[in-house]
């Protein structure tokens, strides 16, 4: 892809890459660890609590409630890769690095996010709640496992597990788009909406509701370390103006 001479230099695609490896750090250290430990107390309390077994059996009760929640589930798969391919390919095209450098940032907060929580899967083996298997069998536990967890070293692979991915991943990338466009109120709105309605959905089908709000919290971390790096590499482009601050049509 060339760039038109008018335009200024492209942003090469591998600073998807940029300060990897520190804002893998810089989201576990982000807010001194808070948001870690917040995530771990609060799945606590509402497993003690029966939060967790009480929302899952509202949710497999309702067959309507718990499909509602499946294309935010399908959406989860798709968006991590068209969003931040879309934002980076009409940067180019259209000569905006500011543009390129949102896609590139959005794209490494999905990766952290799900890098993040999977690693963390690996050691918390979490029971899911199994409502989709309970509406489609007719047959669910009457005893509340919502306090199933298999600690250890693969226990239950990186599928099953705490905290949500896709909870993790859609708000890194809410977070960290939002953090690159401070002024646009619209599309702070809708970014973090959607991410909401995300972290709603994975409970009403697929996830216990704890741990839509531990990914919440665990993505929140991982996008403000991005949008910080980026926003730093944004500063080292004139030509972006910083007009990535107003102009997306949201």
């Amino acid at each position: 892809m060339t760039d038109n001479k008018n335009n200024p230099p492209g942003i090469p695609f591998l600073n998807i890459f940029y300060k990897f490896g520190a804002n893998i750090l810089r989201g576990f250290v982000y807010n001194r660890g808070i948001n870690f430990l917040l995530a771990g107390l609060v799945t606590w309390v509402m497993v003690r609590a029966g939060i967790d077994w009480k929302w899952s059996a509202l949710a497999a009760g309702h067959k309507l409630l718990a499909f509602s929640g499946t294309p935010f589930g399908a959406m989860g798969f798709v968006l991590p890769l068209a969003l931040p391919l879309g934002l980076y390919i009409h940067g180019r095209r259209s000569g905006k690095p500011d543009r390129q450098i949102a896609g590139l940032a959005v794209g490494q907060a999905a990766a952290l996010g799900a890098l993040v929580s999977s690693f963390i899967k690996i050691f918390t083996g979490r029971r899911d709640p199994g409502i989709m298997f309970g509406i489609i069998t007719g047959n669910r536990e009457v005893a509340d496992f919502s306090g199933d967890f298999a600690f250890g070293f693969m226990e239950r692979g990186i599928f099953s597990g705490w905290p949500s991915s896709h909870t993790a991943v859609v708000f890194a990338m809410a977070v960290a788009l939002a953090g690159l466009y401070p002024e646009n109120q619209r599309l702070k709105a809708a970014a973090y909406s959607y991410a909401a309605c995300t972290g709603l959905a994975m409970s009403l089908f697929a996830h216990w509701a704890s741990d839509s709000v531990a990914g919440a919290l665990i993505g929140y971390a991982i996008g403000k370390s991005v949008a910080a790096s980026y926003t730093a590499l944004l500063d080292k482009h004139p030509g972006s103006n910083n007009c990535i601050r107003d102009d997306l049509p949201v």
